[in-house]
């Protein structure tokens, strides 16, 4: 098979247009006997032409194909993500014999880096040959390319090798609710990506790709339960750091996923964001006195963001057509805005707690 034939152009406002017959298949997550995310099983594969079009906006009746109703239903993809490569972006958690590169906004929360006690404690034990290897093994099966790691002799990336040149939709059936519906969540090493206007041709990393604004990797319904209350309760995070980063994370996605189902967000959408909000605020400054100097700084960045997002979201309410529409993607971007200073509280906490290790 020539995988250099292999091809996805992303049509402006439309779908994803894949050539070089490329195969296409559902990838459902297994869980240990614990219940943590464990290994990548392969489910249904589809029967694929030469060259076929996957839905990008969540509203086609025939997903994984597309058939047509990003234009009935005036899909807009204008990407909004970060064009920083992954490295700009990523922190870096040192061990004995290995690096961890952690590039957060990327998650798509397939959780393979939970078993064991969590990647980010695994890597400071990498001189044990179990623990580098489960560190090893839990970055590699990360579908997001959030999590790689590098030799410390060979200051190489250790990438498993995969399949090359497939499409895979990838489910977790102990929390996607709407399995049947989804959308393809992500391309294998392979095919190359490009844009249908005249912008550099993107190179499919080892990573796959996201092609799927509505239905991310089990994102929309992880911590459904847990959003009713407005902070995230995940019993494995103890953290007070951790649950704002969760809490946060979920509303950012509540409004995300909401801005690209059929039709776009409602009203009833933003509702909910000013009290989330809220509940992510008091929760950080419940917590801030007690972190360092780092750490208390991007969490009262946080806060401003956070009270940005429950302004931008009360405001909407208030509003219809296109107005209503600029106060949805002032409220995404707020939102996104607090998750990554949260997010850098956490790697700051961690930094401490290491360097402090190091000195005992």
């Amino acid at each position: 098979m020539n995988t250099n034939a292999h091809k996805v152009v992303i049509a402006e406002n439309g779908p994803y247009l894949v050539s070089g017959s490329v195969p296409l298949a559902v990838q459902v997550i297994a869980p240990n006997t614990e219940g943590l995310s464990w290994d990548w099983v392969q489910g249904r594969s589809f029967q694929a032409e030469a060259s076929y079009a996957l839905c990008r906006c969540g509203a086609s009746a025939t997903k994984p194909f597309c058939d047509g109703s990003h234009a009935k239903v005036g899909f807009d993809g204008t990407e909004t993500a970060s064009r920083e490569t992954v490295a700009r972006q990523a922190e870096t958690y040192d061990g004995p014999t290995l690096t961890l590169r952690d590039a957060e906004s990327l998650c798509a929360f397939a959780r393979f880096c939970d078993a064991g006690g969590k990647i980010w404690s695994l890597i400071e034990k990498t001189d044990d040959p179990a623990a580098r290897a489960l560190v090893i093994r839990e970055a590699n099966h990360c579908p997001a390319g959030r999590l790689v790691v590098h030799d410390k002799n060979t200051h190489k990336a250790i990438e498993e090798p995969l399949p090359s040149g497939s499409a895979d939709e990838s489910r977790d059936p102990r929390r996607c609710q709407r399995a049947g519906n989804c959308a393809p969540a992500g391309t294998e090493v392979g095919p190359t990506m490009s844009r249908s206007t005249n912008s550099p041709t993107i190179v499919a990393p080892r990573a796959w790709q996201r092609l799927c604004g509505t239905c991310r990797p089990c994102a929309a319904t992880h911590g459904r339960d847990e959003e009713r209350t407005g902070i995230m309760q995940d019993t494995q995070v103890k953290d007070a750091v951790d649950q704002v980063r969760s809490a946060t994370q979920q509303l950012h996605k509540a409004i995300s996923d909401a801005a690209a189902k059929r039709g776009g967000a409602a009203k009833a959408d933003l509702e909910a964001v000013p009290m989330k909000a809220k509940a992510a605020i008091d929760s950080i400054k419940s917590s801030v006195a007690t972190q360092n100097a780092a750490a208390k700084k991007h969490l009262t960045e946080a806060v401003t963001f956070l009270e940005a997002t429950r302004t931008h979201a009360a405001e909407g309410v208030k509003t219809s057509g296109k107005e209503f529409q600029t106060a949805v993607r002032q409220t995404i971007a707020d939102a996104r805005a607090a998750v990554q200073q949260v997010s850098e509280a956490v790697a700051a906490k961690r930094t401490a707690g290491a360097t402090a290790s190091a000195k005992k």
